[in-house]
Formats: C-alpha cells, structure tokens, sequence
C-alpha cells in the first residue's frame, strides 16, 4: 500500500510518461523546455525520478 505522497508522486509520473507519448514534439528543445515547465522542482525528493 502507497502512502499519500507516493501515490500522488506514482500518479504524477504517469501522466508524464502519457504527455510525452500523446502529444510527442519534433524539436529536442521544446520537449525538453515542455518537461521543465511540467515538472516540479526536486527539492526534498525522497523516491527514485519517473524517468
């Protein structure tokens, strides 16, 4: 059983993978400047990263 915050760090790395792979873009650049606007910062960051 996940605790709160992991069930909501899970839920949030879904929905990453599902932007990445619904809505892919041509250039590196505005993938990369996509998933720095998404992702929030790392600060404390206890589990592994969605990858």
């Amino acid at each position: 059983m996940y605790d709160l915050v992991t069930a909501y760090q899970r839920l949030d790395c879904i929905y990453q993978l599902y932007i990445k792979s619904a809505f892919p873009l041509h250039y590196r650049a505005l993938a990369e400047e996509r998933g720095s606007l998404a992702l929030p910062a790392a600060v404390g960051k206890l589990t592994r990263s969605c990858g």
